[in-house]
């Protein structure tokens, strides 16, 4: 049965996103976010522009499962995390990629994800970098 969202699921679910951003330290994206039907029965979706780092992040109207809290938060960490893995997903798109751009993006997704679960960054990753077949330097 589909479920159509309410305003209501909107406000919370832009709340439950800016809240991921934060943790996630995505203040320095510009984030607008949309509340409209989407094709392939999405529950969201996200749009952004890498270099400008703008995105769009959308709530759709319908859902084939139980719109809750749960869910909107769920759905809020998944949008974001495409966010949060946008530079290493354009590189891993790109023809010709340095290792390099690998290993940084890699450690700064690390580095976002510690600060999310722990809300600090009182270590250092630069002692412990790895080469990309996972040895320490």
């Amino acid at each position: 049965m589909r479920t159509q969202t309410s305003e209501s699921d909107y406000i919370k679910f832009q709340r439950y996103c800016k809240k991921e951003l934060a943790k996630h330290r995505l203040g320095d994206w510009i984030v607008s976010y949309s509340h409209e039907p989407l094709d392939n029965d999405d529950l969201s979706h996200v749009a952004f522009d890498l270099k400008m780092r703008m995105a769009n992040i959308k709530l759709g109207e319908c859902w084939d499962c139980d719109i809750n809290d749960g869910n909107l938060k769920k759905v809020a960490l998944h949008e974001v995390l495409h966010i949060t893995l946008a530079k290493l997903v354009d590189l891993a798109e790109s023809r010709f990629v340095q290792q390099n751009d690998i290993n940084e993006t890699e450690h700064d997704i690390i580095d976002r994800m510690v600060y999310a679960k722990f809300g600090d960054m009182d270590y250092t990753t630069n002692a412990t970098r790895t080469e990309g077949n996972g040895e320490e330097k």
